[in-house]
């Protein structure tokens, strides 16, 4: 659920809810913290100053960084305050406008509603741009006058370093362990490893990340089961297996139209950034979407798609190419070119993440007798392929160094979270409506819990096991409504059974491993990250496609690396974990 176009293909086909039923009951209402727990904030906030002064004393500050609010709460205003606000918005989009039809227009609609009537917050806009490239420029040019609003989405690390080098960013160290409520913690920081700790310079906070379901990490194969069953052939559980059947399914004609045209694997240009990655998960590669940091066997953090591990999928990958098993246009297939493929009966296996499912729903009335069904990416053993993964987010809100009141935006993000995720959320109301099925990306900030995509699963599997489907309320029971429609979009990603999410129920969170490093950029990061990267990205191609060498051309992508950075970056990195 990103602003990108991965996130945009998902929420345009699993968050296509019509009234999205509620996970509770009542709305809540904010409430204002006692007079004492007003002083202990201005003390707080004093302290913080303090901490930033001259005598650099940071004890007391510690003494008073306690939570003022408990879940359900946060701070509210008495006399109305107004806070601005900068997001990538389309306010042209379908969305907006059909909210805007409806009477809820993007500066007047239900969540700046609710910010005034229950925070005491006036929301208003002052930088707004259609998409995430002019509004990161606008965002430049706010930054260098002087004009950024008091509170604002920033895209990416390298801006948000750039922010915080201009100092013309609020350092929310304190303020995030005082005005934070146990609701937006446990949001922000219910995965991965000290997860806050990636978005620290030199120990201070200047951020609160843009938390999104990280279960989004996961590999699946995805297999066309009545060619299986045709070929007499089980679903795979080995890698060996994948090749067995991969094999079949490229010279067996499953189609059965008696020509030599069918592949037995497809994976796509985005190989080693999504869906594709459990391919090197079984072999010990530790890959997710080209950053993922890992902790060697000496303790020190190495990056990994230059280590050795990745050198027996590449391997498997370049035999199964050499023997025409492969897709032999992978680096330059697109994910958004399935359901052509699909269509044409010329590919029964492949690999990719839930939301390709929607490419399957696609074609499902040109061949109705197919029957796909996913399964976790196989590892070498017959169980499942560890999953390595990033901490899902979509950006980060930063808070004006200028803002006459930086903590009124964690009574805005506390009173967020409480709407859609507290003990009495509105979820019904906030998350989606009957027009618009990203109502809860329709205010000026929005985060998502890690169980967002699989609570739906969980509501139908429940029903299903006690026989009460017809009693199904919640976001659960709109989903099931569109599999009894025949959506095989929602059967696949989320159904009570052979779903993704299935899967993702009987394995998350164990089966993860967490990147150990997500932090900003280092220096010599932010300036040659992009040649690097090509220098991995064309010699993998390369080693797939037969070439390069192997061995041969491993160690050299390394060196070549290394020289162009990657020795340096590594240090740098070290360093900086090394100083947590």
């Amino acid at each position: 659920m990103k602003r990108n176009m991965y996130w945009a293909l998902l929420l345009t086909t699993t968050l296509t809810a019509g009234l999205l039923a509620g996970c509770g009951s009542g709305n809540e209402n904010g409430t204002q913290a006692p007079a004492e727990d007003n002083a202990a904030a201005e003390e707080a906030e004093s302290a913080q100053d303090a901490e930033s002064s001259s005598d650099g004393s940071k004890d007391a500050a510690d003494a008073v960084a306690t939570e003022l609010y408990g879940a359900g709460e946060w701070r509210t205003y008495d006399d109305e305050i107004t806070l601005t606000f900068g997001d990538p918005y389309d306010i042209n989009n379908e969305g907006f406008t059909a909210m805007a039809n409806i009477g809820e227009p993007y500066d007047d609609n239900r969540w700046i509603r609710y910010y005034r009537e229950e925070v005491g917050v006036n929301a208003e806009y002052s930088l707004l741009a259609p998409n995430t490239e002019d509004y990161k420029q606008m965002l430049t040019l706010a930054m260098t006058s002087g004009d950024l609003p008091d509170v604002f989405w920033v895209p990416d690390l390298i801006t948000y370093q750039q922010l915080i080098d201009a100092e013309a960013v609020a350092d929310l160290t304190t303020l995030y362990q005082t005005e934070a409520n146990p609701t937006l913690k446990k949001l922000v920081e219910g995965e991965g490893d000290n997860f806050l700790d990636n978005y620290k310079v030199d120990g201070k906070l200047y951020c609160v990340p843009g938390k999104m379901p990280s279960t989004n990490g996961y590999s699946y194969l995805w297999i066309r089961k009545d060619w299986l069953d045709k070929l007499g052939l089980a679903v795979p559980k080995t890698m060996d297996d994948v090749r067995e059947v991969a094999k079949a399914f490229a010279t067996q004609d499953p189609d059965g139209n008696g020509k030599d045209d069918t592949m037995g694997l497809s994976i796509d240009s985005s190989y080693t950034k999504m869906g594709s990655m459990g391919i090197f998960w079984a072999f010990g590669g530790k890959l997710a979407n080209d950053n993922f940091w890992c902790t060697q066997e000496d303790g020190t953090v190495g990056f990994s798609m230059v280590q050795p591990e990745v050198k027996d999928a590449l391997k498997w990958l370049n035999e199964l190419y050499e023997e025409g098993i492969l897709n032999q246009e992978f680096s330059t297939f697109n994910f958004v070119d399935y359901p052509e493929l699909l269509a044409s009966e010329r590919c029964g296996m492949f690999y990719g993440c839930h939301w390709y499912a929607i490419y399957i729903n696609a074609i499902k009335d040109e061949i109705p007798e197919a029957e796909w069904i996913p399964i976790l990416a196989p590892g070498t053993d017959g169980n499942p392929a560890p999953v390595y993964a990033n901490v899902d987010t979509n950006g980060l809100y930063c808070v004006n160094a200028a803002c006459e009141n930086p903590e009124a935006a964690f009574a805005v993000f506390n009173a967020y979270v409480e709407k859609l995720f507290g003990e009495k959320n509105d979820f019904e109301n906030f998350f989606a409506c009957e027009v618009d099925s990203n109502v809860w990306q329709r205010g000026p900030v929005s985060m998502l819990a890690a169980d967002t995509d699989l609570k739906p699963h969980r509501e139908m599997k429940e029903a299903l096991a006690n026989d009460a489907m017809d009693q199904l309320t919640g976001v659960g029971a709109s989903y099931w409504k569109y599999i009894q429609e025949g959506s095989l979009t929602y059967q696949l990603e989320f159904g009570p059974e052979g779903s993704c999410f299935n899967l993702v129920d009987d394995t998350y969170p164990d089966i993860f491993n967490w990147n150990v490093y997500q932090g900003v950029p280092t220096q010599t990061q932010a300036a040659r990250a992009g040649g690097m990267q090509e220098i991995i990205d064309t010699a993998y191609i390369k080693m797939i496609n037969g070439e390069l060498e192997i061995e041969e051309g491993f160690d050299k992508m390394v060196s070549d690396w290394m020289a162009a950075g990657g020795e340096q970056v590594t240090q740098e990195i070290n360093d900086v974990i090394a100083a947590r």
